[in-house]
């Protein structure tokens, strides 16, 4: 990954091209892009790997503050970041503005967002992000108060602790939430802000501990705001109460 590494580096580069052969690419340091840049991988398979040699934390990509960064058709796993670590994010922090297409996130860990914590403007398109553990219930995907993200046509299966939490301004269409679980509140989706929610799945997701509530979407906080059109909440299990979704603060509107 040295010459990844370089490239992100010089400011004359704008277009990064990963070639297939080679995948996977073992990520020894984290990549921190400073400047605007589009990183595409030939083909979906892709892969950058920060596990393979990793004895310590590492996170795969931090996107700067002041940079804008499209990143297509890569999978990102085995990334990990401790418990405190600011910003979160198992596999990317984002603080600038990102977008990512055709991209898989598997097998990270963070306390807070295990595959992206964003503080910045995210948009997510036919991405999936899969088998991460937020130990902290912070969700997949961490939308960071003030921040925004729009997310489309992207698949949330199988997340440990929640597989979006967003305490921003979040648009979600065509996407799936399915077979994801946390041990407290929101096992899809946990919202403390303004979330719409147009076409959406929300499908067998579970909030298992002796007080979890849930199962679906959980909308709570003065400032939580829920609409919903066109979607389907089905087969959600939560231990004590809202299955499929639980309002306790905030406005909901269904249509």
């Amino acid at each position: 990954m040295t010459e990844l590494r370089h490239a992100l580096s010089d400011k004359m580069v704008q277009l990064v091209l990963i070639a297939a052969h080679g995948s996977p690419y073992f990520i020894d340091a984290e990549l921190y892009v400073i400047r605007n840049v589009t990183i595409i991988g030939e083909n979906p398979t892709v892969t950058l790997d920060a596990a393979a040699s990793a004895k310590s934390p590492r996170r795969i990509l931090r996107i700067d503050a002041n940079a804008s960064v499209e990143v297509h058709n890569l999978t990102l796993t085995g990334a990990w970041t401790p418990q405190g670590s600011d910003p979160g994010g198992g596999a990317v922090a984002n603080e600038g503005t990102l977008r990512m297409h055709g991209c898989t996130i598997s097998g990270c860990t963070a306390n807070t967002g295990s595959a992206i914590f964003s503080s910045g403007t995210l948009m997510l398109s036919q991405c999936t992000m899969a088998g991460n553990d937020a130990r902290g219930h912070k969700g997949a995907v961490f939308v960071y108060l003030g921040s925004t993200a729009e997310i489309r046509g992207c698949v949330f299966e199988y997340n440990e602790n929640g597989g979006l939490d967003t305490h921003g301004s979040t648009l979600i269409e065509d996407t799936i939430f399915r077979n994801n679980s946390i041990h407290t509140e929101g096992a899809a989706i946990y919202n403390a802000h303004q979330l719409t929610l147009i076409r959406a799945q929300i499908i067998g997701n579970v909030a298992w501990d002796y007080n979890g509530v849930a199962g679906g979407i959980m909308n709570a906080g003065v400032d939580a705001s829920l609409n919903m059109r066109d979607c389907l909440i089905a087969d959600n299990i939560a231990t004590t109460r809202g299955g499929g979704l639980l309002n306790t603060q905030g406005g909901a509107n269904l249509s």
